[in-house]
This record gives structure tokens, C-alpha cells and sequence, in this order.
């Protein structure tokens, strides 16, 4: 059997700095990469660099630019925000004109639940698996499973 590397700590990110860019096409709004067919369409003028952060079954990239300090607001109306777990988010404002919002978080406990259990009786399934930070070993199933949930909530 292979040894799978780690979902997390077994990859390597690859940094394109600035000088890596393409300076032409940056100004068209486009990103492209050096040595690479990438081209990321961005509104992003001021990028800094791109980073290519290897997941479970695919590649995420991200452009980081640096932003400009917005104008604090001196206006008389706030919103707040209460997280919870029964009530995911609770929003209200001091403006009259809108309503409080309430968003319900009992389906994604329900989803967390259901995922839990399936975890559970894959790991109790094989005999490899051992319990411990150190001793740890990441079973397919377990992975693929993970990979769904990370789909399924974000």
C-alpha cells in the first residue's frame, strides 16, 4: 500500500512573487504566471504575489494585493452580528429601514452530525487506524470524505 501524504503538511505551495508576473498583462487585468500557461482574470491593480495552495483533489490560487485604508464611516448607523450554533447568525441594525435578519444553523449541525458519524464508522472499519496526534493515519475514505464536507459547507 502507498504511503499518502498528508492532507495538509505533505504538500508544497508554490510562491510566484511580483517579479514572476507578467507586467503587461497585469495591466489588461489579466495574471500571468511565468514558466506556466495560468492566466487569472483580477480587478486587482496592486498585486504583491500568487500562491498555489495544493489541496486534497485539486489547487486553489490565490492573488494577494495589497488594499488601501478605507475611509472610516462617521454615519450614526451600526450593525451586529451574534454567532451562534441553533441560530448560525443573528443581524441586526440601529437603522429603522432594515429588517433583523436570522439565519438558521440546525442543517449544517445536521450535516456536521451525519459527517461525524460516517468518519467514525470508516475508522472503525480498518484495523490500521490509530488514535493519537502523532500516530494518526489518514485512511482514503476518511479523506475523501473530508473533501466532500469541505465542498458541501464552504
Amino acid at each position: 500500500m502507498p504511503r499518502y501524504k498528508h492532507k495538509e503538511r505533505g504538500r508544497n505551495i508554490v510562491i510566484y512573487p511580483i517579479d514572476a508576473i507578467s507586467k503587461p498583462a497585469l495591466t489588461k487585468g489579466i495574471v500571468r504566471l511565468s514558466q506556466s500557461n495560468i492566466q487569472i482574470p483580477t480587478i486587482a491593480g496592486n498585486v504583491d504575489q500568487v500562491r498555489i495552495v495544493p489541496k486534497l483533489n485539486y489547487y486553489v490560487i490565490e492573488v494577494v494585493y495589497t488594499v488601501d485604508e478605507p475611509v472610516k464611516s462617521t454615519g450614526k448607523y451600526s450593525a451586529g452580528i451574534d454567532l451562534g450554533l441553533n441560530n448560525l447568525m443573528a443581524i441586526t441594525s440601529n437603522h429603522s429601514g432594515i429588517k433583523p435578519l436570522l439565519i438558521n444553523g440546525r442543517p449544517l449541525k445536521s450535516i456536521n452530525q451525519f459527517f461525524n458519524k460516517r468518519v467514525a464508522k470508516a475508522q472503525s472499519v480498518d484495523p490500521n487506524f490509530m488514535n493519537g496526534i502523532e500516530g494518526l493515519q489518514f485512511i482514503p475514505v476518511v479523506l475523501g470524505l473530508w473533501s466532500k464536507i469541505a465542498n458541501v459547507v464552504v
